[in-house]
């Protein structure tokens, strides 16, 4: 579901059940949709923009970056090898303040074909 709340018919019980209906869905757990929630809601200097071709470009290009891909042997398909794990604390610290904020996150993903990890991480917060 899309909502443009610009729309005169669109009230806040209906964002919030939007939102609400992407934090139960199957796809919101996948780390591309997690990586372009990070870049869409933008910051404090986020300029607005209707063209969301070029959000799709720049996570495209950073899940390239961050994810390993192989081709199988055995069925000769292209698969992801990475393990996308999300940290929210170490040995009971917290690495948010804000833990509800959207932008809060800190992923681990760890390449064991070649024996490497890229690390992302973004905090969301008051900034006003």
């Amino acid at each position: 579901m899309i909502l443009n709340p610009e729309e005169d018919d669109i009230d806040n019980d209906d964002i919030i059940e939007a939102h609400e209906a992407l934090k139960d869905d199957k796809y919101s757990k996948e780390f591309m949709f997690k990586l372009f929630q990070h870049i869409l809601i933008g910051g404090p200097v986020c300029q607005d923009s209707t063209n969301l071709t070029e959000y799709f470009d720049i996570v495209k290009l950073l899940y390239k970056d961050l994810v390993a891909v192989a081709k199988d042997t055995e069925s000769n398909e292209i698969k992801c090898h990475s393990e996308c794990f999300r940290i929210d604390s170490i040995d009971g610290f917290k690495l948010f303040t804000e833990d509800d904020h959207p932008q809060n996150g800190f992923y681990v993903l760890i390449d064991p074909l070649n024996w490497h990890v890229n690390l992302f991480y973004n905090r969301g917060g008051k900034y006003w």
